[in-house]
């Protein structure tokens, strides 16, 4: 009875003390309003980091990097690369994927949709992603959703800001990390999901106007925390709160720069709008310290920017000369093809007019010459209606009289001062007469 008196007796003192934390070995998730906490020890539980209750000894785990999202209040604890999938229940968890540890989707925004965890983005095995996976619990795998034929798409990368709502997820900023240079893209753009008709819409590019966060120098030094609302995005010197949806930007006073170079990790549970921080110690035996504060309480008083992006233009300055082009070139198309209607129109009423005062052949001559206009017309080519019984030099005489009478008719109606049928010499060919229209 001794025996059993004083291993309960130090089992409530190691509680009530915390556990000991280590770099990287626990993990941490939330239900209703309490923080849950596994560790090499054993599986913890607090509200408000006075009190912690020992759950557990034994631990699923073979490492502990992991990350959590809730689903009808029901924790599912998940590979930070995604594949494995645990659930919380009966304060115990259970394994439900038939699935591996993918090592691919680091830092990919998790979100619920249709009551199944959703991930966008990531990056591992040397690239980044813009994909869409979703966990379907009933094939307990998981899949990629693919988006729609010609949709656009936001850049690959990883710890972007995101947000759901109803039929809609919204995501902006994010890192990459090109392999050529070593170093981080932090991106300035935001975007929406339709994610019914899987189309993707490009919402605008970071508004500096104000303010503009600094962006942290790598990951690690980098929180965010998208069940909070707005959205919590936190580095090593300012806590900002990025609304994608209604277009803000919040600016937070309260904690210190000193204190968040102190910061290690940071979890949040939207039940109990409470942060829980762990930090280090700046001690030799790299200690952790946990504290659970509420979101106001640390995040102190707010300043807030509006717009957080701003749209793209409805023409950008390439689409402006493209659509100018484009009007020049249709306005001039409708000038050619207006003068060619009046040309054309001007033939009809020629030959209309000329009908009943021409011999046929003087009218075919006529129509030949119209038709082949602007070009000029080969002497040969009028020749040919003109009996071809004659000799060259009488065809030539008949022709030189056919194409004066023309003239004499076309002065008639367009006016006495000018040749409208004209003969000249062809320009490559001297030998060759040819004749044309004089508008």
């Amino acid at each position: 009875m001794k025996t059993l008196f004083f291993f309960v007796l130090s089992l409530w003192q190691l509680a009530s003390n915390g556990p000991e934390l280590e770099p990287g070995k626990f993990v941490v998730f939330t239900q209703e309003d309490s923080f849950y906490m596994i560790t090499k020890d054993g599986f913890y539980k607090t509200t408000d980091g006075s009190e912690w209750f020992f759950l557990a000894s034994e631990l699923p785990f073979k490492n502990f990097d992991y990350k959590f999202l809730e689903l009808n209040g029901v924790p599912h604890i998940i590979s930070a690369s995604l594949g494995e999938v645990y659930v919380f229940e009966n304060n115990s968890l259970k394994r439900i994927d038939n699935s591996f540890d993918f090592k691919a989707f680091f830092d990919a925004s998790l979100f619920e949709y249709n009551n199944e965890i959703h991930a966008f983005g990531g990056y591992g095995l040397f690239t980044h992603k813009n994909t869409l996976l979703h966990f379907d619990t009933n094939a307990q795998e998981w899949f990629q959703k693919n988006y729609a034929l010609n949709s656009p798409t936001p850049n690959p990368r990883s710890l972007a800001t995101a947000q759901h709502v109803d039929n809609y997820f919204y995501v902006g900023m994010g890192v990459e990390y090109p392999v050529e240079l070593n170093g981080i893209d932090f991106f300035q753009d935001f975007w929406k999901l339709d994610l019914e008709k899987k189309s993707w819409k490009f919402l605008g590019k970071f508004n500096d106007q104000y303010v503009s966060p600094d962006f942290p120098s790598d990951r690690h030094n980098l929180f965010i925390l998208s069940q909070h609302n707005p959205p919590l995005y936190i580095n090593s010197t300012k806590a900002y709160g990025i609304d994608i949806i209604q277009n803000t930007l919040t600016e937070y006073s309260g904690p210190s720069v000193s204190m968040l170079q102190d910061i290690q990790y940071m979890y949040y549970n939207k039940n109990s709008d409470k942060l829980l921080i762990v930090q280090s110690n700046n001690s030799e035996d790299l200690k952790l310290s946990i504290k659970v504060l509420t979101s106001k309480f640390f995040l102190g008083n707010t300043k807030v920017y509006a717009p957080l992006y701003l749209a793209p233009p409805l023409f950008s300055n390439l689409k402006i000369a493209i659509f100018v082009l484009t009007l020049l070139g249709l306005l001039i198309l409708f000038l050619i093809l207006l003068r060619n209607k009046r040309k054309s129109s001007r033939k009809s009423v020629d030959i209309h007019s000329l009908k009943d005062k021409l011999p046929k052949a003087e009218l075919d001559i006529l129509n030949i010459i119209l038709k082949n206009h602007p070009d000029p017309t080969a002497y040969p080519e009028i020749l040919n209606y003109f009996e071809p019984k004659l000799t060259y030099e009488s065809r030539i005489k008949k022709l030189r009289v056919s194409l004066e009478n023309l003239n004499t008719s076309l002065r008639t109606i367009y006016g006495p001062h000018k040749d409208y049928i004209i003969s000249q010499k062809n320009k490559d060919d001297r030998r060759v007469k040819e004749v044309y229209y004089n508008e």
